[in-house]
């Protein structure tokens, strides 16, 4: 959530491109000063003890939002045992008070000067959770909501309010960090992989300006777009489905799976013919050529290309927003009943672009093999 304060309010618009938002007095985008590269914060130590997972996980989604495309950079100033609203300071902690968080279970709370220099430029932004909300810093990606886990992924929280910190708004229309947080993610093996996304870097880079230092940052997902509520996007599961009429591909969850409890997986035959699905999105610094996508069969949830090949498909990869993808495909017949499979998905499969990360580019979805 973000609440901006007004100390003069002239003329007070919401101007879109794409798809991102940011907030806009008459043309000019409320944001960091143009000779602002860099916005310190301060820690509460209280809230973030030093060597805690919280801590851990803090500065993890910093690490994430400074690998951003675009020329605006955070740093951390000295930790600060004092922090409050409207105090001049960029500051982060946890807080119970209620009137600070308005039934959020973290919010930004931002400044902005309309005097400063003739332009509209924030003066503070503070990140601050709920001590009611149950947070992981964890990136065991079973520990967290989006898989089934007990807690929300702290990282994922922070990405969103320091991107409303950076003068992002809430976006409802795709798949999105700005939306509803905890569900864009991307998963590497049975790690978490938290990530601004496409539609938040292409706002920032609209903002502040594309950094030409920045590489490539091709990704893939198991989630999609599903909805609005409210200000925020709603997202879901990428669905497995039988492609011929009387045939069928079962969801369902095993809670006694020592490996994998609770998640979603699809009864399925050998040799059937199904539909499956991914998000790619773009979170580099500029559009890119198509670029290849293989679907690959695994026995494990370590995607790669040395897995069995099944598919390929170029992916349009311009940069503006994430595109989800039906692929049709026949399973193998040789697949063993009463075996665990994982269709996956990677992005850039023949490895043709030098990335900022490379464990960002492979997703699946698990199988099991039913009797004939």
């Amino acid at each position: 959530m973000n609440k901006i304060f007004l100390i003069l309010v002239l003329s007070l618009l919401s101007r879109e491109t794409f798809a991102w938002g940011s907030r806009y007095v008459v043309d000019a985008p409320i944001r960091w000063h143009s000779d602002t590269n860099t916005v310190g914060f301060k820690i509460q130590p209280v809230s973030f003890p030093v060597g805690s997972s919280f801590r851990t996980g803090l500065l993890d989604a910093i690490a994430i939002l400074n690998r951003n495309p675009s020329l605006i950079r955070t740093r951390l100033n000295p930790d600060s045992d004092w922090v409050s609203v409207s105090n001049g300071v960029n500051e982060i902690w946890f807080t119970d008070n209620s009137l600070v968080l308005m039934g959020a279970p973290a919010i930004c709370i931002s400044h902005f000067n309309p005097f400063a220099l003739g332009v509209w430029n924030m003066t503070e932004a503070d990140v601050i959770f709920s001590t009611s909300e149950t947070y992981t810093a964890s990136r065991n990606a079973w520990d967290t909501w989006p898989y089934m886990g007990a807690a929300r992924p702290l990282q994922t929280t922070a990405l969103h309010e320091l991107g409303h910190a950076m003068g992002l708004m809430h976006e409802n229309r795709l798949y999105n960090i700005m939306g509803e947080d905890w569900t864009h993610v991307n998963l590497f093996g049975t790690t978490l992989i938290p990530t601004l996304g496409e539609d938040a870097t292409t706002g920032l880079v609209r903002i502040y300006g594309a950094n030409s230092t920045v590489r490539p940052d091709v990704a893939v997902s198991n989630y999609k777009y599903l909805g609005v509520s409210g200000e925020y996007s709603t997202h879901q599961r990428t669905t497995l489905r039988a492609a011929i009429t009387g045939e069928t591909a079962i969801a369902f969850t095993d809670p006694l799976d020592p490996i994998e409890p609770n998640q979603l997986s699809f009864y399925v035959k050998a040799a059937q013919l199904i539909t499956v699905e991914f998000t790619f999105e773009n979170n580099g610094p500029t559009s890119l050529p198509r670029t290849m996508s293989h679907i690959v069969l695994s026995d494990n949830r370590t995607i790669s290309s040395r897995d069995r090949f099944l598919q390929a498909q170029a992916i349009p990869m311009s940069k503006d927003r994430p595109t989800t993808r039906t692929f049709l495909i026949r399973l193998p017949a040789d697949l063993v009943p009463g075996q665990r499979y994982y269709v996956g998905a990677i992005i850039d499969a023949e490895n043709t672009l030098i990335e900022a990360t490379k464990r960002n580019n492979t997703s699946y979805i698990p199988l099991f093999i039913t009797n004939p």
